[in-house]
């Protein structure tokens, strides 16, 4: 009981305080540079993890006080309860994150500047924007894999001089693409019944569970036949697509087992730890 107990808590710990969303940004980031043949940016991985924290954190309080006695979800549940001690760590993680900005090199100031007005353009349409009028044009979880795509496999190449676009980019910009889309299309189809009772817009309470599923099946299966295509070419090393498949097969997995994934909503646990993969092939690349 006592090991099921500490299991059950650091999926809940990780869920509600987006450990592994941190983690992940910053092992993706360096994957990326890595497979497009870059010197990593360690400052840029460290200011780009911190940065997705406090966007992450600041939505789940949003989400908190929008909610408040309707709370569907644990982690909004608890940074509301919880939202005073966090808008501190929030404020020192914004000094943080300006201090690491004078490490920067200036060349990744304007990816950054890309990346900051699409994060603000989400924010603005998913907090002021009526559900009644989002549904008919905006789809947050495309929207965000996106602005995620953009972070994980165009911030890396900013850095690059002089900046040229490596072969098949846009390969790989529709691996990242397409498999941030699927993760978070899955999130929705597990989320749906929450979402219902809260009244949240997400893609499986507008088009329903049987279409984000199928969803989610194409999305993977143009990430999995992307993957193929550049290593068949032998562009794609063999770590890199080792790692990429196996962030491909555990979402078909959480997907074809939701009696055992949506338990302690280890879909998101789990979901979320894919983007930590990339550290074990770091090695090798």
């Amino acid at each position: 009981m006592q090991r099921k107990s500490f299991h059950t808590f650091c999926i809940h710990f990780a869920n509600t305080y987006s450990i592994w969303v941190v983690l992940g940004s910053f092992s993706t980031f360096i994957f990326f540079s890595r497979v497009f043949q870059l010197t990593p940016n360690y400052w840029v991985a460290i200011a780009l993890a911190l940065a997705i924290w406090i966007v992450y954190t600041l939505d789940h309080l949003l989400d908190g006080y929008i909610l408040q006695n309707e709370l569907a979800a644990k982690r909004h549940f608890l940074h509301f309860n919880y939202k005073k001690p966090l808008v501190y760590i929030l404020l020192i993680s914004l000094v943080i994150l300006a201090y690491l900005s004078v490490h920067i090199p200036a060349v990744y100031y304007p990816a950054i500047g890309v990346l900051f007005f699409a994060t603000t353009i989400h924010f603005m349409i998913n907090f002021m924007v009526s559900s009644r009028i989002k549904k008919h044009f905006f789809l947050k979880e495309a929207f965000v894999a996106l602005v995620v795509m953009l972070g994980f496999v165009g911030l890396p190449l900013a850095g690059a001089i002089p900046f040229s676009l490596p072969q098949n980019f846009f390969y790989y910009a529709i691996i990242v693409f397409t498999l941030n889309a699927s993760n978070l299309m899955l999130f929705s189809w597990y989320d749906r019944d929450g979402d219902q009772q809260t009244k949240t817009l997400s893609i499986a309470s507008i088009y329903g569970l049987r279409t984000t599923g199928l969803l989610v099946y194409i999305n993977l299966l143009f990430s999995f036949g992307c993957s193929v295509a550049l290593y068949s070419t032998g562009t794609l090393q063999t770590a890199a697509f080792a790692t990429l498949l196996a962030m491909q097969l555990t979402l078909c997995i959480i997907f074809l087992f939701p009696i055992y994934f949506r338990s302690e909503e280890r879909y998101r646990f789990y979901g979320d730890l894919i983007y930590v993969y990339p550290l074990a092939a770091l090695p090798f690349l």
